[in-house]
C-alpha cells in the first residue's frame, strides 16, 4: 500500500504548494516570473481539471488490467492533480477576494435560425454554446469534489484491494468525478442536464458494482428510476424557461427573466422553478424520492462516501444554489417546506436503524433537507456553506464506517461494541465528525447549521408561513445529535456484542486511515474558510421581473444582494469563520498600494444578530439534550430502548418500517406499473401480435395466390406463346426440304393461291350477286 500513501502525501504537498502559488499570484520557473493574476482569464486550468479524470477512466478501461497495481495510481494521480489545480484556483480566489468574481469561457456549438422575439415559439433560435462559468461558487465546489474524490480514491486502494474488478472500479470512480466536475463547470442548462444524466449513469454503475448480488442490482435500478421521475420535471422546467426566454446560458436566462420575459405570467415562472427543483428532489433524495438513497448502500462503501458527500446528492443542492435567481418567492417557500419536512422525516427514521450505513444514509437525507430548507428560506450563503462542511464530515463518517465494516465484517451495530480500543484512529475521526454533524460548538457543522437556523428564525419573523419549518428544523437538530451519538456508542463503546468479531477486529492500514485523519481535521476546521465574505446571494432575477411587470412581491427573506454592497478592506464582513482567515490579495492589474478586496457585506447582518444569538442558544440546547439522552440510553443504560419500543409498538413499527413509504410506493406505483406493463404485454401478445401475424398470414396467402396466378396464367401465357411460335416454327421448318422441285411446286401452288385470291377480290361483287340470285328468284316466285 506504500504507493497509495505516496500518492496521498504527494497530493497534499502539491495542493499546499499550488494553494500558496495561487494566493501569491505569481510563479517563478527558471528565473522567469509567471503571472497568475489572470488564472481565471484562461479556460485551461479548469479544462485540465475536467479532462484528467476522463483520460484516467479511458486508460483504466482499456489498459488498467495490464498496468502495475492494475492502474489504481492512474486514476488517483489524475484526480489528485485536479485537486492541486483546484487548490491553486482557490488560493487565487482568496487572493483576489472579490465576491462578485466571474469569468465565462465558451464556444458556439450549435446555432440554427434566428429568434424573432422572446416567448415566441415560431422562429425561435437554437443556439447552444459549450462553455465554462468560473466564479467563487464554481471554485469552491471544485475543491469539494476533487478533495473528497482524491481521499476516496486513496481509501479505495486498501478497501477494494482484493476485488476482482479493481481496475474497473477506479474507472467508474473517475467517470463519476468527471461527470460532477462537468456539472459544476458548465455555464448553461443544456450542458447541465447532459452532465446531470451522466452523474445518474455513473451512480448506476457504482451502486450496482457488485451486481452478483440481487439486492445491488435492485438498488441500482431503483436509484436510476427514482431519479428519472425527478429528471422529467427538471427537463420540463428547462424547456419552459427556454421557450419563454429563448436563452439557455445562466446569465442569459437570469437577464431575460429580470427584463420581464415572463411578463405578468409569474405562475409559469413559479411552475418552471418548481419543475427544476424536481431534479433536486430526485438527486438530493428529498421526500418522496428519498427512497433510493438508503438502498444505494448496496454499493461499496467508498462509493457511498462519494455519493453522499461530494457528487450525486450534492448536485441537487448545487442546482438550487446555481439557479437561485430564477426562483420566485412562492417557489422558494415550496422548496423550504420540502427541505424542512425531509430533514425531520429522515431524522426520525434514523432513530431506529441498526445498519451503520443506513443510519448514515438517512442522516444524509436529513442534512440535505437542511441545505434545501436553508436555500428555500433565503439563507443562501449558509445553505451552501452547510454543503461545504457536510462534505467533509459525512465523507469521514462513511469512510470510517467502511473501516469498521472492513474490520468486523458486519454492518449491524448490534453486533459491534467496544471497538474504540481496537480502532483508535477510526474512532477519533468518526467521533469528531459526529460532533460536527451534531452541531457541537467549535466544529464546522455548528457554524453552518447555526447559520441556517439563525437565518430561518429571522425569516420567520417576516414570513409567518416559515414557523412550522423552524419547529421542524430545531426538532431535526436534536434528533440528529441523538441518533449520531447512538451510532458512536453502539459501535465503539460498551462491551463487545460478539466476542469473536471483536477479537478479530483491527485498525485499518494507513492507506485507509490517512484519509480519515484528514477528513476528521476538516470536520473540525473547514468553517474557517472565508465563506461569508466570498459567497453572497445573487440578485433575484425573478423578483426584478415581477417588479417590472407590476406584480406585488412578498419576499421570504429580503434578498441582500439587491441592497448589499462590497465592504472595503473587509469591514462589516464578520460572519462565521471569516475572520479566522484574514488573507489579503490584490486583484488583477491593481495599482500599487490599492486594495481591491471586495468581500460581501450582508446589509441585514445587524438585524439578524439577535436571531442568530437566539438560534445558537436553542441549537446548543437541543443538541445537548439529544446527546445527553443518547448517553443515558446507549452508554449508561438508564433509559431502556427496548422498553420504550415495547411501550410504543405502533410508532416503533412505523419508524422501523420507514413509515411504509417503500411499501406505499411499491403498492401504489410499482405494482400498478407492473400490472399495466403486463396488461400491455398481453395486449401486445393477444391483439398486436395477432394482427401482425394475421396480416403476415394474409400476405403469405396473397403471395401464394399471386404466385399461382403468375405460374399458371402469366407464365402459361408466356410459355404458351413460346410453344405456339416453336411449334409453328417447327411446322414451317418442314417446308424447307432443300429440294428445288418441292420449292417449285410450293411456288406454283402459292402463285395459284395468290391469283385465285386476287381474282376473288376483284370479282367479289359478281360472285356475291351470283350466289344470292337463286335465293332472290325463289322469293320472287
Amino acid at each position: 500500500m506504500s504507493i497509495g500513501l505516496l500518492v496521498f502525501l504527494g497530493t497534499l504537498v502539491a495542493g499546499g504548494v499550488f494553494f500558496s502559488l495561487g494566493h501569491g499570484g505569481h510563479l517563478t520557473v527558471g528565473g522567469a516570473a509567471i503571472d497568475l493574476n489572470g488564472l481565471f482569464d484562461t479556460p485551461w486550468p479548469a479544462l485540465t481539471i475536467l479532462c484528467l479524470p476522463l483520460l484516467a477512466a479511458f486508460v483504466q478501461i482499456f489498459f488498467g488490467s495490464r498496468l502495475p497495481r492494475r492502474g489504481d495510481w492512474v486514476s488517483t494521480a489524475a484526480v489528485g492533480a485536479g485537486l492541486a489545480l483546484s487548490l491553486m484556483m482557490f488560493g487565487r480566489m482568496i487572493g483576489i477576494y472579490d465576491w462578485q468574481m466571474e469569468r465565462t469561457h465558451e464556444i458556439e456549438w450549435i446555432s440554427l435560425f434566428s429568434r424573432v422575439a422572446p416567448g415566441s415559439i415560431d422562429g425561435i433560435s437554437v443556439r447552444i454554446p459549450m462553455g465554462m462559468l468560473i466564479d467563487n461558487l464554481t471554485v469552491i465546489m471544485l475543491v469539494v469534489v476533487t478533495l473528497v474524490s482524491t481521499l476516496v480514491h486513496v481509501f479505495s486502494m486498501g478497501y477494494m484491494a482484493d476485488d476482482p474488478r479493481y481496475s474497473r472500479f477506479f474507472a467508474y470512480l473517475s467517470i463519476f468525478t468527471f461527470s460532477m466536475l462537468g456539472l459544476i463547470l458548465c455555464n448553461n442548462v443544456f450542458a447541465l442536464y447532459m452532465f446531470w444524466e451522466l452523474v445518474g449513469l455513473s451512480s448506476y454503475l457504482l451502486i450496482g458494482f457488485w451486481f452478483e448480488k440481487k439486492s445491488a442490482g435492485d438498488a441500482q435500478k431503483k436509484a436510476f428510476l427514482a431519479n428519472r421521475v425527478g429528471d422529467i420535471g427538471m427537463f420540463l422546467g428547462i424547456m419552459t424557461l427556454f421557450l419563454m426566454t429563448g436563452e439557455i446560458t445562466y446569465k442569459g436566462l437570469f437577464q431575460s427573466i429580470a427584463d420581464g420575459s415572463f411578463g405578468a405570467h409569474i405562475g409559469i415562472l413559479t411552475a418552471a422553478g418548481i419543475c427544476l427543483f424536481c431534479g433536486s428532489i430526485g438527486k438530493s433524495a428529498q421526500f418522496p424520492l428519498h427512497i433510493w438513497l438508503p438502498d444505494a448502500m448496496e454499493g461499496p462503501t467508498p462509493v457511498s462516501a462519494l455519493i453522499h458527500a461530494a457528487t450525486m446528492v450534492a448536485a441537487g443542492v448545487y442546482l438550487v444554489t446555481r439557479m437561485f435567481p430564477l426562483f420566485t418567492p412562492t417557489a422558494l417557500l415550496t422548496i423550504a417546506y420540502f427541505g424542512g419536512f425531509t430533514a425531520l422525516f429522515a431524522a426520525t427514521i434514523a432513530l431506529c436503524a441498526n445498519d451503520i450505513k443506513k443510519v448514515l444514509a438517512y442522516s444524509t437525507v436529513s442534512q440535505l433537507g437542511y441545505m434545501i430548507m436553508g436555500l428555500g428560506a433565503g439563507a443562501y450563503m449558509f445553505g451552501f456553506f452547510h454543503l461545504w462542511t457536510h462534505a467533509f464530515f459525512k465523507a469521514c463518517l462513511f469512510l470510517g464506517s467502511g473501516s469498521v465494516i472492513h474490520a468486523v465484517h458486519t454492518q449491524d451495530m448490534r453486533e459491534m461494541g467496544g471497538l474504540w480500543k481496537k480502532m483508535p484512529i477510526t474512532f477519533g475521526a468518526m467521533f469528531v465528525s459526529t460532533l460536527a454533524i451534531a452541531g457541537v460548538p467549535g466544529t464546522s457543522g455548528f457554524a453552518s447549521k447555526d447559520g441556517i437556523l439563525g437565518d430561518l428564525l429571522f425569516a420567520a419573523h417576516h414570513q409567518a408561513a416559515l414557523w412550522p419549518i423552524v419547529i421542524m428544523a430545531f426538532a431535526g437538530a436534536g434528533l440528529t445529535a441523538f441518533y449520531m451519538f447512538r451510532l458512536v456508542f453502539m459501535t465503539f463503546t460498551g462491551k463487545p456484542k460478539i466476542q469473536d468479531k471483536f477479537d478479530h477486529a483491527h485498525e485499518s492500514p494507513w492507506v485507509m486511515a490517512a484519509p480519515l485523519i484528514v477528513l476528521g481535521g476538516l470536520a473540525l476546521t473547514s468553517h474557517y474558510a472565508p465563506f461569508a465574505d466570498l459567497v453572497g446571494p445573487p440578485k433575484s432575477a425573478a423578483i426584478e421581473g415581477m417588479k417590472l411587470a407590476g406584480v406585488e412581491v412578498h419576499e421570504i427573506l429580503p434578498h441582500a444582494a439587491a441592497d448589499g454592497h462590497a465592504a472595503q478592506d473587509g469591514h462589516g464582513a464578520e460572519t462565521a469563520g471569516s475572520s479566522s482567515l484574514a488573507l489579503v490579495g490584490s486583484g488583477k492589474d491593481a495599482p500599487a498600494g490599492v486594495s481591491t478586496r471586495r468581500p460581501y457585506h450582508d446589509p441585514l447582518h445587524h438585524d439578524k444578530h439577535h436571531s442568530h444569538q437566539t438560534a445558537m442558544v436553542f441549537s446548543i440546547l437541543v443538541a445537548g439534550t439529544g446527546i445527553f439522552l443518547s448517553w443515558l440510553t446507549y452508554q449508561r443504560g438508564v433509559i431502556s430502548a427496548p422498553k420504550i419500543a415495547a411501550a410504543l409498538p405502533g410508532p416503533y413499527r412505523l419508524l422501523v418500517n420507514k413509515y411504509y413509504i417503500d411499501e406505499i410506493v411499491h403498492e401504489g406505483f410499482v405494482k400498478p406499473c407492473i400490472h399495466i406493463a403486463r396488461g400491455c404485454a398481453r395486449f401486445d401478445l393477444k391483439v398486436i401480435d395477432f394482427l401482425v401475424n394475421a396480416t403476415g398470414k394474409a400476405a403469405v396467402a396473397w403471395a401464394w395466390a399471386a404466385g399461382l396466378f403468375d405460374q399458371k396464367i402469366v407464365d402459361g401465357a408466356v410459355n404458351g406463346t413460346a410453344d405456339v411460335v416453336q411449334s409453328s416454327g417447327a411446322a414451317l421448318s418442314r417446308l424447307q426440304t432443300g429440294r428445288i422441285r418441292t420449292y417449285l411446286a410450293w411456288s406454283l401452288a402459292g402463285a395459284f393461291v395468290v391469283v385465285g385470291a386476287f381474282h376473288i377480290v376483284n370479282n367479289w361483287t359478281q360472285i356475291v350477286t351470283h350466289l344470292t340470285k337463286p335465293a332472290q328468284d325463289e322469293r320472287t316466285k
